[in-house]
């Protein structure tokens, strides 16, 4: 009976007669009721399209009729049932993105409905294909913000892809999903190196935070312990060279910057970052004089503990700060105490520690000791100190070659104090310095 009826049922007023019988189909006669449709009438029995696909999945014979469907004459209702029985699978959606038989249009309407489909397990793996992920970031258009979003939240794109991806994205997400994406993409470039300007893209991405830059959040992903040196290096540059509004935000939260760089034992940067570094301090000092001597609190150990690397202008930078709150005659802050320069002389111990550091580094500059010196209104005493120390007659000697490199102003002074040591070059043995 089956047999006989099958081939006269091809119109959608007889699914009544073609419902029950479709659902006892093989997969072979399944195959035969698919084509008969196509050559008679190219499924014009639309409503028989769901029974099929049914019927395919009941069989778990979808693969083998979406390769059939292949080889059938393109039509709206051969695109129906293939639409019919792909899954959001990373299979079915190969096969859709390669399969030459498949209209351009469908392929790209059909892949946004298996994409937004799909788990994000099979999303990951779809971008864990070069060739796959080329083909679908081809195929979705541009205006289809949802998808584009979730491969950029949920895939992990090589970084100059997912930048180009970024890119696309933040103009069509409102403000909370831009800002998601901002974050994500600023974490990835703040812990890896990629291909382009890093320090301008890190830049970008700042600013397009604008009043949502969280510096607490950004420290924890910039400059943690965990990071290569040469990211905590580039890092600490783009901060410097952010435009006003971001650096002042930075510069108002110096103390965030400090607490990251002081989960270091010691600092392993350069010289562009130590720059970077000590300018950020310096010009945050202008602002906020108690969150600057909180930060400079914070940093000083472990600068003292970095004489390997060239931090010397932040120590110029940090030191004076303290310097001048431990001249006080009044107790010492507690944010201080547990700085080791305590004995019957403060600011003594203190620039017994300074000389130490700075004599025992072959890399700290011998003008930023100058500076650090001039900066805390001390400076006879720090040459004092440094010359009565081993060796202290050439370090003094290093100094004076390297007043060309000072401020303009502080050459002078650091030229005039110079000076009045060698005229009075007994008094480096005062007990007092």
């Amino acid at each position: 009976m089956k047999e006989v009826l099958l081939p006269q049922l091809v119109r959608d007023f007889q699914r009544p007669a073609f419902e029950p019988i479709s659902g006892s189909l093989t997969t072979e006669e399944l195959l035969s009721v698919v084509s008969h449709l196509a050559d008679i009438n190219n499924f014009a029995a639309g409503t028989f399209i769901p029974l099929l696909a049914k019927q395919a999945h009941k069989l778990e014979a979808t693969t083998t009729l979406r390769d059939a469907l292949a080889a059938i004459e393109e039509s709206k209702g051969r695109d129906a049932l293939v639409a019919a029985i792909l899954t959001p699978t990373l299979d079915d959606i190969y096969w859709l993105l390669t399969e030459g038989a498949i209209d351009s249009e469908f392929r790209r309407t059909e892949l946004l409905v298996l994409l937004r489909k799909a788990s994000s397990d099979t999303i990951a793996s779809i971008f864990d294909s070069d060739e796959l992920a080329e083909l679908t970031l081809q195929t979705i258009p541009e205006d289809a913000a949802d998808i584009l979003l979730r491969i950029a939240l949920e895939a992990r794109l090589p970084l100059p892809k997912h930048l180009k991806l970024g890119s696309r994205l933040l103009g069509l997400l409102p403000g909370d999903q831009c800002v998601d994406l901002v974050w994500k993409t600023l974490e990835r470039c703040l812990r890896e190196h990629f291909a382009v300007d890093e320090v301008a893209t890190i830049i970008s991405f700042l600013e397009a935070l604008g009043t949502e830059l969280d510096v607490k959040r950004l420290t924890r992903l910039s400059i943690n312990r965990e990071l290569e040196p040469s990211l905590i290096n580039r890092n600490l540059v783009a901060f410097d060279s952010a435009p006003q509004k971001v650096r002042m935000r930075l510069l108002h939260a110096i103390d965030d910057i400090a607490s990251g760089l002081a989960q270091h034992y010691s600092l392993n940067i350069d010289h562009f970052a130590g720059a970077a570094c000590a300018r950020l301090f310096a010009d945050s000092q202008t602002l906020d004089t108690r969150s600057h001597l909180r930060a400079s609190a914070l940093l000083l150990p472990v600068l003292l503990r970095s004489g390997h690397s060239p931090v010397s202008s932040i120590v110029a930078a940090t030191f004076p700060a303290i310097y001048w709150e431990l001249a006080k005659d009044a107790d010492v802050p507690d944010l201080l105490r547990f700085i080791p320069f305590f004995d019957w002389d403060r600011c003594k111990s203190a620039r017994r520690e300074v000389v130490d550091a700075f004599q025992r580094s072959r890399v700290w500059s011998p003008a930023d000791f100058a500076l650090t010196g001039l900066y805390s209104g001390d400076l006879p005493r720090f040459l004092r100190r440094m010359a009565k120390a081993y060796d202290g007659e050439r370090y003094i000697g290093r100094i004076e070659e390297e007043l060309h490199s000072l401020p303009r102003q502080a050459q002078a002074d650091v030229s005039q104090a110079l000076s009045n040591l060698h005229h009075d070059w007994p008094a480096k043995y005062d007990w007092r310095d």
